[in-house]
């Protein structure tokens, strides 16, 4: 009995995975359609002045969308919605969060093979802002558009690593490819996830912390909910994510204060 009651729930919680992702792809859609913000979207799901919005409120925002064409049996239904409410409730707080709504709809992409980022999207009169290196990742803001003198498509996205924002290319005309979308995060190094950004670093902190949260393995691939940023007072830096084999959520530490890495780009 406990084994057909562990493979159904591994098995709902797949079509949830499925149906959450199918949810968010629908959402990405019609921003893209709308030219939306993830502001003015979460807006527009939310009730008004409300701090986040729970399974009904996006059930009936889905509904109201267009079908797609060709594809109306596959279009999802309002209990499909709250079935995948599960899955993009990660704080299992009852609602989402415009922080946590915003993660959701984060594109990123990751650097292929080094590339100029530009401070326009015309390639003949922007300007170099820097050379992207390979194994860079971006958070793409805008596009990809197409550039109309050389017909290549451009994104405007920020860099990760500093927060240059410009335009680039994603595949050249010739077939180079610069950029691929997505970009999970493995840890390289034996680190903790904590449930808050806050670490404290007094070895007996340190020690209660270790024994009590879970730990991360070199290999483990981890999602990013929040741009890395660094704990001013430990030096250390700090990134929000979730844990791929689990969906544990929570808080690790990608670069320590003397420069040591735990985690880097997949």
């Amino acid at each position: 009995v406990e084994k057909f009651r562990g493979e159904a729930t591994r098995k709902d919680a797949i079509e949830v995975r499925e149906l959450a992702s199918r949810v968010v792809l629908a959402l990405k859609t019609h921003q893209t359609a709308k030219s939306l913000t993830s502001d003015a979207l979460f807006e527009a799901i939310a009730p008004k002045g409300a701090d986040g919005f729970g399974g009904k409120e996006l059930a009936a925002f889905i509904g109201g969308l267009p079908k797609p064409d060709g594809e109306e049996a596959r279009a999802l239904t309002g209990a499909d919605v709250e079935r995948a409410f599960g899955g993009l409730d990660e704080e299992r707080g009852g609602s989402v969060s415009k922080a946590a709504f915003e993660c959701l709809l984060m594109v990123l992409m990751k650097v292929v093979k080094d590339v100029a980022i530009t401070d326009g999207l015309s390639i003949k009169e922007a300007k170099t802002l820097r050379r992207l290196e390979c194994g860079e990742v971006l958070q793409v803001i805008e596009g990809p558009v197409k550039e109309q003198q050389t017909e290549v498509e451009r994104v405007r996205a920020k860099a990760m690593k500093d927060d240059v924002e410009g335009w680039v290319t994603v595949a050249g005309n010739q077939g180079s490819l610069f950029l691929k979308p997505g970009a999970d995060f493995k840890v390289i190094k034996e680190t903790i996830l904590t449930e808050g950004f806050e670490i404290e670093m007094s070895k007996d902190e340190t020690r209660k912390i270790k024994e009590s949260t879970r730990k991360l393995k070199p290999g483990e691939l981890i999602e990013l909910r929040g741009i890395a940023r660094k704990q001013e007072d430990t030096g250390l830096t700090r990134m929000k994510c979730k844990v791929k084999s689990d969906g544990s959520l929570g808080y690790v530490t990608t670069v320590g204060n003397t420069g040591i890495k735990f985690v880097e780009v997949a």
